[in-house]
């Protein structure tokens, strides 16, 4: 048969209904099968997404909730772990401290930069002199419990965790994290 200039040949073995039903009955299986195979796929694919999306505001809440308990708890180890919560919300505004500081030079470049308040800054100075106390004393870190600060000048007993939370608030009414912040802190890429 001649069609359009090409030669096509015809008169083949005759297809039965009956391949012709198996070969369309594969397909509907092989159909039922690929759709059986997507429905627990896409959800697991949007379940990932979400993950991936949360997942790095999640570590940094995690890890900012272990250093609170820390702080709060009163042990040797609070006063570092207020310091490390303090730079690492430094760090998610955006303000890396160099380690080569010292704490009363990023004491001042953190009230520089983020323009905190006298409330903030009270704050702030609170836990870098409970922080010095418990790195340089003869006594270390044995008084930076929840009230740390016994023998700071005045007498005074400031309370470390509060110090912490109260410059967290301040930090957030004068520098607030963008939404990409929040999603994709930026102290979780600093480490």
């Amino acid at each position: 048969m001649l069609l359009g200039g090409r030669r096509f040949v015809t008169g083949g073995p005759p297809v039965s209904t009956a391949v012709a039903a198996a070969v369309g009955g594969a397909w509907a299986v092989s159909l039922v099968l690929a759709g059986w195979l997507l429905h627990w796929a896409v959800p697991l694919v949007v379940l990932l997404g979400v993950a991936a999306l949360l997942g790095p505001a999640a570590t940094r809440e995690f890890g900012r909730r272990r250093r609170l308990a820390e702080v709060s708890r009163g042990t040797p180890a609070s006063a570092d772990a207020a310091w490390r919560e303090v730079l690492a919300e430094c760090a998610d505004r955006g303000l890396d401290i160099p380690s080569t500081e010292t704490l009363r030079q990023a004491r001042d470049t953190i009230t520089d930069r983020l323009a905190l308040d006298d409330e903030g800054r009270r704050h702030l100075s609170t836990i870098v002199q409970v922080v010095e106390r418990s790195w340089y004393s003869p006594t270390g870190a044995a008084g930076a419990g929840p009230s740390a600060g016994a023998g700071l000048p005045g007498g005074t007993e400031p309370n470390l965790a509060e110090a912490v939370e109260g410059l967290r608030a301040a930090m957030d009414r004068h520098s607030p994290l963008p939404w990409r912040g929040q999603l994709v802190p930026r102290s979780l890429l600093s480490r």
